[in-house]
């Protein structure tokens, strides 16, 4: 939704109307991601799926980045920056191993915080590219990834032993 909110203020398509209200309802969700009604994992009614909280705040986190100047902004980066920087500690090993779940977990992890690093560094939140537990992480997942496959047009895939489907193609290390 904020790759398309992004693309869309990007482009002449939309009336001043249009812009002020897309804008309003993007703000709007961010308070509703916000809300503890609808994710309150500080008062425990969220258990403990690891790469679900890091989807859910890193969400909230690309919504900062895409209305950076909103007043909330700057709070909603920082939840998203916090749980990166927990996990980044916690589950992050030597050389990159993502040490708590196998190698697909790993990949849904990464997905979802690549995507905010990316918005947070090129709207000045924060520089996650240049943490070094993040870069052995990304340099970890592309080195399992099977040599070209001709199989699969050429494509390296994931190795089989994630929980996928065997040769399963994703864009980390494109985006990388």
């Amino acid at each position: 939704l904020t790759n398309m909110y992004d693309s869309l203020m990007g482009t002449d398509e939309l009336s001043k109307a249009d812009r002020s209200l897309l804008r309003a309802q993007i703000a709007f969700l961010g308070y509703r991601l916000d809300s503890p009604y609808v994710w309150d994992l500080e008062r425990g009614f969220a258990g403990d799926p690891n790469n679900m909280h890091l989807s859910f705040n890193c969400s909230l986190g690309l919504v900062a980045c895409v209305i950076h100047d909103h007043p909330m902004a700057g709070r909603w980066a920082e939840k998203a920056r916090w749980w990166i920087d927990k996990r980044l500690d916690q589950y992050v090993g030597d050389n990159g191993v993502w040490i708590i779940e196998n190698m697909h977990y790993a990949e849904v992890s990464l997905s979802v915080v690549l995507p905010f690093a990316i918005a947070a560094q090129r709207v000045g939140f924060c520089d996650f590219l240049a943490n070094k537990k993040l870069r052995e992480w990304v340099r970890y997942i592309v080195k399992q990834l099977t040599p070209p496959n001709p199989q699969h047009g050429g494509f390296r895939t994931q190795p089989p032993d994630t929980v996928q489907d065997r040769d399963t193609r994703n864009a980390i290390a494109g985006v990388v």
